[in-house]
């Protein structure tokens, strides 16, 4: 049974892929505005949005890397849906050596609380993306793409809007949420662990 969606609902999307055997996971949060829309026709958006996204980095990521799903949960209703496909990422689009799976690009947004950030790390990419200690101009013009993608959110329908947000939690409910306003991205390489399969949390 279709479920509306509210205007100001909390919506939390985990981006899921897998690289030899490693979950790669990046946590999105949309706040949705605009009026009641039945749930099937929002998470197409938000699925579409994220999608985006990662069209951006997708040539540069390694053939290794598979796209898995994209889990959805309505945050302010307690909705938990079914895990959906990407809609058009299956794998990475660069058969070049893989650089070391831990290394990543990210992109970081702000909001104007003081240490309230957002960070999505990208990867994994191949040695051709990366040259002495840094990422290529050509992948870090990708990433400022894949930036505004993400700080512009994504319209759909009458007046629908899904605008980037930070959720902090405590007890696992909302306490606060922050505006994404700006974001940056360079070419510096950081590092983000990774988890064998049912290990950690």
């Amino acid at each position: 049974m279709a479920i509306n969606w509210h205007d100001g609902d909390i919506i939390r999307a985990t981006a899921k892929m897998d690289y030899g055997g490693d979950d790669i996971q990046n946590v999105f949060h949309y706040r949705y505005n605009g009026p009641d829309v039945v749930d099937t026709t929002a998470i197409s958006s938000v699925l579409a949005a994220i999608d985006n996204i990662y069209d951006n980095f997708e040539p540069a990521m390694n053939t290794g890397l598979a796209f898995t799903t994209i889990d959805i949960t309505n945050v302010t209703q307690g909705l938990v849906y079914p895990d959906e496909d990407w809609p058009n990422q299956t794998t990475g689009g660069d058969a070049d050596p893989v650089m070391p799976n831990q290394c990543c690009l990210m992109m970081l947004g702000r909001t104007n609380r003081s240490k309230t950030l957002a960070r999505k790390f990208m990867g994994p990419f191949t040695e051709g993306d990366h040259t002495g200690n840094a990422w290529v101009s050509g992948l870090v013009s990708s990433a400022g793409t894949a930036l505004v993608d993400w700080l512009t959110g994504y319209s759909f329908g009458g007046g629908s809007q899904l605008s980037p947000v930070v959720v902090h939690y405590v007890n696992n409910a909302i306490n606060r949420v922050s505006d994404i306003l700006t974001g940056v991205v360079t070419d510096a390489v950081y590092t983000q662990r990774r988890r064998r399969k049912s290990v950690g949390s």
